[in-house]
């Protein structure tokens, strides 16, 4: 059993930081991944949608310029699919098509050993990775979240994405429903509505980013809604069903609903 003085379990933020940060200082480190080293933040989250959002505003000033004679180019285009794809291979040269060998590579290159898998604290001082087991003196936990589908009624029937689902997609829905009003959700929903997506956004809260002061929130409302975005606050998503047309179909608290492509 290879022993280390520190293994951390999670090679996202967190932990690749620390890993390196420990070996540096000289100490044995292992770090378990099973998925990608640098998390979610690289791939499938903030560098996507950043940018995206680079590419939406790029192609605005664009085509600002363009009524004063500036020749178009692919992604400043006045067709809203094919700027969305034209952003999308942007995109996803970016996020290096969600592969973490780069990463990967300046990890090792700090001095940390990487075990892909999944590890398991087995025993006092022993995390076991499909069947190797790690002996360690320091453990950090640094195992990251995952989405959480909410307990709605018929959510089962609707076409969804997660997050990381809606950051990894390449193709442009026509409407889009985003359930929660929060960074990410803010986020997705300015993105798409920028594309030309039919994009409305609920919040249960009577206000969005919940944990900003009202005044803020209010100015974001007032920002999202410019970029074309129908904001309801204070009301909640209560059940879904597929119409016959194929779309998801929430009600919401307030007896209204909203009909999208995804949600």
């Amino acid at each position: 059993m290879e022993t280390f003085d520190v293994v951390v379990l999670g090679a996202g933020s967190a932990g690749e930081v620390v890993a390196a940060g420990l070996a540096e200082a000289g100490r044995s480190v292992a770090v378990v991944e099973a998925l990608r080293v640098g998390g979610a933040c690289p791939y499938i989250a903030c560098m996507p949608s950043k940018a995206m959002l680079r590419s939406a505003q790029i192609r605005e000033q664009a085509q600002q310029a363009a009524r004063f004679g500036a020749v178009d180019g692919e992604v400043t285009t006045g067709d809203d699919d094919a700027a969305f794809r034209a952003a999308v291979r942007r995109r996803e040269a970016i996020a290096r098509g969600r592969k973490d060998a780069v990463a990967a590579e300046g990890l090792e290159k700090s001095g940390v050993q990487l075990i892909r898998g999944r590890g398991v604290v087995v025993a006092e001082g022993i995390v076991e990775v499909d069947g190797q087991q790690l002996g360690f003196t320091d453990l950090v936990l640094a195992t990251g979240s995952q989405p959480v589908r909410p307990a709605l009624e018929g959510l089962e029937l609707i076409p969804t994405w997660t997050s990381d689902e809606a950051l990894s997609a390449t193709e442009r829905p026509a409407s889009l429903l985003v359930l929660g009003g929060g960074a990410v959700g803010c986020e997705l929903a300015q993105l798409h509505a920028r594309f030309g997506v039919v994009t409305t956004l609920v919040e249960s809260a009577p206000q969005l980013a919940g944990q900003e002061e009202p005044g803020i929130a209010a100015l974001l409302a007032e920002a999202l809604r410019a970029a074309g975005v129908q904001v309801r606050t204070g009301v909640q998503a209560q059940r879904c069903e597929l119409t016959d047309a194929g779309l998801a179909k929430v009600t919401l608290s307030d007896g209204s609903a909203v009909e999208a492509e995804r949600v």
